[in-house]
C-alpha cells in the first residue's frame, strides 16, 4: 500500500511512517520538498491538499493533523476547530478525487480520542465503542467534530473511513505538554541539580497508557484490514487502547527508579485540573477481534526510552 501521512513530521506521525515503513509498505510524507521545502503540509489550505493527493494517489491517507493537546487547543480553541473542521473536509476532498483519478477505493482512517468519552463513572468501565460521548474539554469537541466529519461526509464519498479512538499513549520523542515526558524531565533536572523534589499535578489518577510505537502499529493493522474491503460502508468507530490502566503515581516511581534517584513529588495547584476521572480505561476488544492486535512494548520499556532522550540533553 502507499500511504500518506498528514502530521507526518509530528511525535505520532514519525512513528507511523516508520511503522508503515517496517511492515514494507510505502510511506509518503505529508508534503515533498516541491510543494514545501520544509516538509509541512497545510491541510486547511484545500487548494494544497488536493494538489499533494492528486501527485500522490494514496491507497491510503492517515491524518494526523490536528492541534495535539488540550493545553494547546484551550489556548486557541477557534484555530483547534479550524483545523479539526477545514483540515478534515479538504482531505476528505483530496482522497475522493484521488480515487477518481485511480479508480481504486481508498481508505482514510482519522487519528481521533478517547477524550470524546468525557469523564466516565467506575461503571462505565471499560469504555467500548458503543459508550456515549460526552466532551468535557474543547479539544474533545475538536475530536469528534473530526471524526464525525469524516465518517459522515467520507463515507458518503465512497472512502473506506476508520475513525480511531485513541486512549493515552507516549512514547520517545513526545514533548513536555504531556504528563509522562514531563515527569522524566522533571526528574532528570532534579537528579542534576541534587534535588528530591519535583512539581506534579494530581497523581492519584489512573490512566490507559499504550506505547506510540504500539500505537502505530494498531494504525497500521486497521489500513490493511480495510483493503480487503471488510469495513461497513458507513465507516467504522475503533478504539485505540491497552485496556489497562495505571496509578500516575507509580510511572513516576518508576521513572525515579529507572533514573537511580529519590524522588519527592510535591503537588503544584496549577497542575491540578478540576473535575478529572479519577479513572479511563478502554475496551479495545474490537480491534483485537478486527487484527488481532494487542500492545507488545512493556510500560518499563517505554518510560526507559522516554528518559534516555531527556538524558541525552543533560
Amino acid at each position: 500500500m502507499r500511504i500518506l501521512v498528514t502530521g507526518s513530521r509530528g511525535f505520532v506521525g514519525r512513528w507511523v511512517g516508520a511503522e508503515i515503513e517496517r511492515a514494507g509498505h510505502e510511506w509518503i510524507p505529508e508534503a515533498g520538498p516541491e510543494e514545501d521545502p520544509g516538509g509541512r503540509l497545510e491541510v486547511t489550505d484545500r487548494t494544497a491538499v488536493l494538489a499533494r493527493l492528486a501527485a500522490t494517489r494514496p491507497d491510503a491517507v492517515v491524518h494526523l493533523a490536528a492541534i495535539s493537546s488540550g493545553s494547546a487547543t484551550a489556548r486557541d480553541p477557534g484555530r483547534a476547530i479550524f483545523i479539526a473542521v477545514a483540515g478534515t473536509v479538504a482531505v476528505v476532498d483530496g482522497l475522493a478525487a484521488s480515487m477518481a483519478l485511480t479508480g481504486r477505493r481508498a481508505t482514510l482512517l482519522v487519528a481521533g480520542s478517547g477524550e470524546v468519552y468525557g469523564a466516565p463513572a467506575e461503571d462505565d468501565l471499560p469504555l467500548d465503542e458503543d459508550a456515549p460521548v460526552r466532551p468535557a474539554t474543547q479539544y474533545a469537541v475538536t475530536k469528534l467534530a473530526q471524526e464525525s466529519i469524516a465518517l459522515r461526509y467520507g463515507s458518503a464519498a465512497g472512502i473506506r473511513v476508520i475513525a480511531v479512538r485513541a486512549f493515552n499513549h507516549t512514547g520517545p520523542g513526545q514533548t513536555t505538554a504531556f504528563a509522562v515526558p514531563a515527569f522524566a524531565a522533571r526528574i532528570v533536572a532534579a537528579r542534576a541539580a541534587r534535588s528530591t523534589m519535583i512539581a506534579v499535578g494530581d497523581l492519584d489518577l489512573r490512566r490507559d497508557l499504550t506505547d506510540v510505537r504500539d500505537v502505530a502499529a494498531a494504525y497500521r493493522h486497521l489500513l490493511e484490514v480495510a483493503a480487503v474491503d471488510s469495513l461497513p460502508r458507513e465507516g467504522l468507530v475503533v478504539n485505540v487502547a491497552s485496556g489497562r490502566s495505571v496509578l500516575l503515581r507509580d510511572v513516576v516511581a518508576e521513572l525515579a527508579d529507572l533514573a537511580g534517584t529519590v524522588i519527592r513529588p510535591v503537588t503544584d495547584p496549577t497542575l491540578v485540573r478540576v473535575g478529572e476521572a479519577r479513572e479511563i480505561r478502554g475496551d479495545p476488544a474490537r480491534l483485537r477481534a478486527l487484527t488481532g492486535w494487542q500492545p507488545i512494548i512493556p510500560l518499563r520499556q517505554t518510560l526507559t526510552d522516554i528518559l534516555a532522550g531527556f538524558e541525552s540533553n543533560v
